[in-house]
């Protein structure tokens, strides 16, 4: 008897520390339980056998017991959120309220300023606000990539901002101010890809549009001033500045929402480069 206490109390110790382990460094929370649970049981077994019992192995079996209360219950919110219940339930708990939804040509905040991005569409009808959240359903959690998202989605009550979230490749939603990334199940993905593809918006772009316009309107800008500083003066066409910059950059500068670039001559006298797709300055 004191011999498989003995062993008891060193199974519910090392399974502890594995479970911190685990807990404190998360990866493959859907696998993580089981590997914890026969690293225990083997080296338990092993330990009931080598050793001899003492007097506070009693102790140490309802200290460590107590612990294990604790880490069941962190465990059973890993698994709850590995399977997405519990992200279902905060998300539908922070915009159940909304009464505007506004798609934004950017990310979560970490590129611009949210409330600089171009609006790309917006929902206001209760009813539809309520469809489009339905389309968001989640399955685990993933580490969080380096780009800032496209597109930038949020949820508005009585004129502010309740929730700022983020696409991702279309694969998953970063909440502000969560840790890891949410991703969708595959038939969430699959509604909300359509639903953004119908309203022309591709989910899968890397980052927000306009940046993507600016940074080619910056480039066209440069190879401008080097053509008329080489050409007395002269002012080229778009398509001469987009050849030009085709030689020493890979992907010739077009604007991603479908605008048309031009040449004009500044108050300053350098020449610049503007967009017609609305919003990008």
């Amino acid at each position: 008897m004191a011999q498989c206490v003995n062993g008891a109390a060193r199974c519910l110790c090392i399974t502890f520390l594995l479970n911190l382990v685990c807990i404190v460094f998360p990866f493959g929370y859907a696998q993580a339980p089981v590997v914890v649970a026969l690293a225990a049981i083997t080296l338990g077994l092993a330990f009931s056998r080598r050793l001899t019992a003492k007097r506070n192995d009693f102790k140490v079996a309802k200290f460590f017991a107590v612990l294990h209360l604790a880490v069941i219950m962190l465990w059973i919110h890993f698994i709850l959120g590995y399977f997405g219940l519990a992200m279902n339930a905060r998300f539908n708990a922070m915009v159940q309220y909304a009464d505007r939804v506004v798609v934004r040509d950017g990310g979560g905040g970490c590129c611009s300023s949210i409330d600089e991005d171009p609006v790309l569409y917006e929902i206001t009808n209760k009813t539809e606000i309520a469809k489009f959240n339905e389309m968001f359903r989640f399955s685990t959690r993933q580490m969080r990539c380096r780009c800032c998202g496209f597109p930038g989605i949020d949820w508005w009550r009585d004129g502010k901002r309740i929730a700022v979230m983020a696409m991702h490749h279309g694969k998953a939603l970063r909440v502000e101010h969560e840790g890891l990334d949410w991703r969708f199940t595959a038939g969430s993905r699959r509604q909300i890809g359509e639903w953004l593809k119908d309203h022309g918006i591709n989910s899968t772009e890397g980052g927000p549009l306009h940046l993507r316009c600016r940074n080619g309107r910056v480039v066209l800008a440069t190879v401008a001033q080097q053509w008329a500083a080489s050409h007395n003066g002269a002012l080229p066409t778009i398509e001469e500045l987009r050849e030009e910059a085709g030689k020493f950059i890979r992907s010739v500068p077009t604007c991603p929402s479908g605008g048309e670039y031009s040449l004009i001559v500044g108050e300053d006298g350098l020449l610049d480069v503007v967009c017609s797709a609305p919003g990008h300055k």
